[in-house]
């Protein structure tokens, strides 16, 4: 048997499939988010209507309230679908950069709306090998592109293309054994590709730099596991504080750090679901 697997060399086909698939990989949630935002804006529905129609298809949280729907009527209970905070905050900032572009004149049915998100998420991810809109998330609220995207009033496309500039600067580094936290990994990215960083985001850079560069010369050289070791015994002392093995001070603080990891871990999930089909490359 021939255990050569050969190469799909039909250059059709190979773009047909990884393009359909791409596009499967950017209509997750953060898509639905800037739909319904955008539909809102130019008067085809509440936002809150739409989340409600593709909630349950994009994977948005199933919620239930007690409402009264007339001056006499008994209360009821109704089911509604939303957001995650940590996919629609990052996202209302891209739509926030993104109003200026738009206008009911030219975005009038569906597809229109639709096809309009899907050029933001195209030029966004241009040239990124991996669509991940978890680092949209990290760009958007990263100091120093705030702060330059703030001091330039850039918005618009302008907005979108030098996101993308930063993405695809990240990707030509390999975070795991340059850096020890997405934060440094993003600011490097900003500074790499023109952007300012102030005294204390510089400090960040080097610091994680350093630790990786420390961590990895103590286990005898780079690409070093080291820096997994650290997320797992943070994870295991987050695992003993929810079993009552730590004893907890300030519990409204630990309740809200609890539904921020909630929501990190379905982001997480959905997004290396996603990468599962998105990352094998056709050599």
């Amino acid at each position: 048997m021939n255990d050569v697997i050969k190469a799909i060399d039909n250059q059709k086909t190979v773009d047909y499939w990884t393009d359909l698939y791409r596009q499967g990989a950017i209509r997750i949630a953060a898509h639905a988010i800037l739909v319904g935002l955008i539909g809102e804006f130019v008067g085809m529905w509440r936002r809150e209507a739409f989340y409600n129609l593709v909630g349950e298809h994009v994977g948005f949280t199933c919620k239930s309230k007690t409402v009264v729907l007339g001056a006499d009527a008994e209360p009821v209970q109704v089911t509604y679908y939303e957001p995650q905070e940590s996919t629609s905050s990052p996202i209302s900032h891209l739509f926030a950069a993104m109003k200026s572009e738009l206008s009911s004149d030219n975005l009038k049915t569906d597809k229109q709306v639709c096809d309009f998100v899907d050029d933001i998420a195209a030029t966004i991810f241009a040239n990124v090998k991996k669509v991940n809109w978890g680092v949209v998330r990290l760009v958007t609220q990263n100091s120093a592109f705030s702060r330059e995207m703030a001091d330039g009033g850039v918005v618009g496309w302008e907005y979108l293309t030098r996101m993308n500039q930063i993405l695809v600067a990240r990707q030509d580094v390999d975070n795991k054994n340059t850096f020890d936290n997405q934060t440094a990994h993003t600011l490097d990215a900003v500074e790499r590709t023109g952007g300012k960083l102030n005294r204390d985001e510089s400090g960040q850079v080097k610091s994680a730099r350093d630790q990786v560069e420390k961590l990895s010369s103590d286990k005898g050289g780079k690409g070093s596991t080291l820096p997994d070791a650290q997320v797992h015994k943070a994870g295991d002392t987050i695992l003993r504080a929810l079993s009552g093995d730590i004893k907890i001070s300030a519990q409204a603080g630990f309740d809200k750090l609890v539904g921020d990891l909630a929501d990190a871990i379905e982001t997480y999930q959905i997004n290396q679901n996603v990468s599962e089909s998105v990352d094998t490359l056709v050599e």
